[in-house]
């Protein structure tokens, strides 16, 4: 669970900007946000992989567009991506709570060039085959 501000649970409990975007990571390195234009996280308590991303982001400049190599910027070899949902405050200040990290399994431009459809699964997503060797989570 993520600490958030009294600010915070106060603003939710009415009606309130929401925002919202998804940070791609690399390495473990933040290396683009892009804004989101849908999607949703799910949660299955009896699935070896419980948690799953589905979401569709904005790729203003087209950037991030996948061509089918492991050369594209956003893979499912070791890219990972991390919605986040918040509110922005009266003041413009906003607040921001991670979904989760989810490692990319699926990644196809949507209904035109600067639209992604991104797919991902917890990172217990890595453990879902025979161990040769240790894995980090």
């Amino acid at each position: 669970m993520y600490d958030v501000s009294d600010r915070f649970l106060a603003e939710v409990l009415r009606s309130h900007k929401m925002v919202s975007g998804v940070e791609i990571m690399l390495e473990g390195e933040v290396v683009a946000s892009l804004p989101i234009q849908d999607g949703s996280v799910s949660v299955e308590a009896g699935a070896a992989i419980r948690r799953r991303v589905t979401c569709t982001v904005i790729d203003a400049l087209g950037e991030w567009v996948p061509h089918g190599t492991i050369f594209d910027p956003i893979h499912p070899f070791g890219v990972e991506v991390v919605p986040w949902r918040g509110v922005e405050y009266d003041d413009g200040t906003t607040e921001i709570v991670p979904q989760g990290v989810f490692v990319v399994t699926s990644v196809a431009p949507a209904e035109n060039r600067n639209v992604l459809a991104i797919t991902g699964h917890d990172r217990s997503h890595r453990l879902d085959r025979p161990l040769t060797r240790p894995v980090p989570i």
